[in-house]
Order: C-alpha cells, then sequence, then structure tokens
C-alpha cells in the first residue's frame, strides 16, 4: 500500500513538473502536456519493475507453481476490474480533453491536466488506504470474522473521512 502510494505522488509530482517545463519554459503546447504524461508514466513503469523484480518484497514477480493456465486464468480474474477502471479513466480523459480542446483550445487541455493530476495526488491517499485495507478485509470474510471486518472498515472511513477533512480544512 506504501509502494501505491509513492508511485501516484510520484507520478503526479512529476507529471506537474514537466508539464510545467513543457507547457511554461518550452512552450511547446498540448504535445509538450503529452510528453510530460510519457514520461512521468515511464518513470512510474521503471520504478514498478525495479519493486517488483525483488525477490525481497513480500510481493513480486515469480514463476507459477503447477497449472500455467489457472494462474493466467487467476490473474486475469483479479486484474480485470483494475483493467476496466484504467480503460474508463481514459475514455473519460479522452473525451473530456476533445471537448475542451475543441470548445476552449490547447490551453484548456492543460489546465485540465494539471487539475486532474492534483486530483490524483490526493486521491493517492485514499487508494492507499483501501489498497491496504482490501486484503485485510478479504482475509477476515475468509476468516468469517465480521468483527474484524466492521473494525476494519470503520477504521477505513474514520481514516478516509479524516483526510478528506484535513484537506478541506487547508483548502
Amino acid at each position: 500500500s506504501k509502494m501505491s502510494l509513492y508511485i501516484t505522488l510520484i507520478n503526479a509530482f512529476l507529471n506537474f513538473f514537466f508539464d510545467w517545463v513543457f507547457l511554461v519554459r518550452l512552450k511547446v503546447g498540448m504535445v509538450g502536456s503529452a510528453y510530460a504524461n510519457l514520461i512521468a508514466n515511464a518513470v512510474v513503469f521503471v520504478i514498478g519493475m525495479i519493486f517488483y523484480s525483488q525477490k525481497s518484497n513480500e510481493i513480486h514477480f515469480s514463476k507459477p507453481n503447477g497449472n500455467m493456465f489457472a494462474a493466467l486464468k487467476q490473474s486475469i480474474k483479479f486484474g480485470f476490474p483494475p483493467f476496466l477502471t484504467n480503460v474508463a479513466v481514459a475514455i473519460n480523459s479522452f473525451i473530456a480533453n476533445q471537448v475542451l480542446l475543441h470548445v476552449a483550445g490547447e490551453e484548456s487541455v492543460s489546465a485540465y491536466t494539471i487539475i486532474n493530476n492534483i486530483q490524483f495526488m490526493f486521491m493517492g491517499g485514499v487508494w492507499g488506504l483501501t489498497g491496504a485495507a482490501a486484503p485485510i478485509v478479504s482475509y477476515a470474510y475468509g476468516e468469517k470474522n465480521q468483527a474484524k471486518i466492521k473494525k476494519t472498515i470503520k477504521q477505513l472511513i474514520m481514516l478516509t473521512t479524516g483526510l478528506i477533512g484535513i484537506i478541506i480544512l487547508f483548502y
């Protein structure tokens, strides 16, 4: 969960920085915004590959034991919801960019990108918390431990509402 939070923050900060470099300093326009996004995602990809390649991490790349088809089926089963989430975000961003481009020009697309990155930065904290809570709830569900499920969900709600409250106070 920490790595998920760090990766989200690194991506957002790199995107901010390179948006500033390409848009403000180099005045490249929308192409610069695309390059900023590409560079930020490439850096995050490399960090993720390094992280998951280290056998010392609890979660790392490894060969599946036994039936390869069963492992592939399980990967697709668990990986499909995040895949659909990313597809939905991509489609939403594409539509928003097209509308903004036709209505208000390249500057509006750049502004939308910056605002979107701010949103992702704040959502990173919430995603990190939910990413940390999901395996705990799943394990407790498997144990049929309703008390642990309720306690974890209560703590998650308190943390996220507290995080949102802090953000609102400083806004």
